[in-house]
């Protein structure tokens, strides 16, 4: 078995949901490692079915665990590759904060999932699939393994859908449809977000958070995915 199937069987195993490969050697942060492993596992469809006006403990405590089973994830396949004579570095969330800027990674996750071929990036500025669309949570690995990457998605997939438009508490969320050559803030602003999360959140939990989730759970994608979860 090649090293590409034989890393993706493995971070399978270990609970990943899908697994993607990118060349990421035009916008490495780490100069060598020029392949990108991308992951994701989805939100339970109970947790994120609480989301209606805002957070929950429910949906907070879902999130907390996805981070956690993520990092496990992304340092073992770090150390998987590392036994084979590679270099890697597994993007966990302790790691990712250090590199924070504007609400923003230095290479966000979701960036790699879209060069990989996994999805694209909402109107909400969210990694969407089509299985899940944004109820799942991102982890990468970068890496100098020459691994086979796949296609990359380079424009939203979401058409003149409005919803999540629609339903921002924080305006947002402008309307306009990613694509590969825009920046964030060219259709999403984070700083209107951050600061009606914060509300949301200290009204839910009694302290500041920048959790939300009602952009993730009004999503026609999750929303297919969580009612097909719940009348199992």
């Amino acid at each position: 078995m090649d090293l590409t199937n034989d890393i993706r069987d493995y971070l399978l195993s270990l609970g990943a949901c899908s697994v993607g490969f990118a060349d990421i050697s035009e916008i490495t942060p780490i100069k060598g490692l020029n392949t990108g492993i991308v992951f994701y596992i989805n939100h339970e469809a109970e947790n994120l079915n609480t989301v209606v006006d805002g957070p929950t403990y429910a949906y907070l405590e879902g999130h907390r665990e996805l981070n956690r089973k993520l990092d496990e994830i992304s340092i073992k396949g770090e150390e998987y590759l590392i036994e084979r004579g590679f270099n890697a570095y597994g993007q966990t969330t302790r790691r990712i904060v250090d590199t924070i800027k504007n609400n923003s990674a230095e290479l966000p996750n979701k960036t790699i999932a879209t060069l990989a071929g996994l999805g694209w990036i909402g109107k909400s500025a969210l990694f969407i699939t089509k299985e899940y669309g944004p109820a799942l949570r991102l982890s990468s690995i970068l890496t100098d393994a020459q691994l086979e990457c796949g296609i990359p998605i380079d424009s939203s997939l979401c058409g003149e859908c409005m919803i999540c438009c629609d339903a921002c508490p924080g305006d947002a969320i402008s309307g306009k449809a990613w694509n590969s050559s825009l920046s964030r803030d060219d259709f999403y602003n984070h700083k209107k977000c951050e600061e009606t999360a914060k509300k949301l959140s200290k009204k839910a939990f009694r302290w500041e958070d920048t959790m939300c989730g009602i952009c993730m759970n009004i999503c026609p994608h999750a929303q297919k995915f969580i009612k097909k979860e719940l009348n199992k």
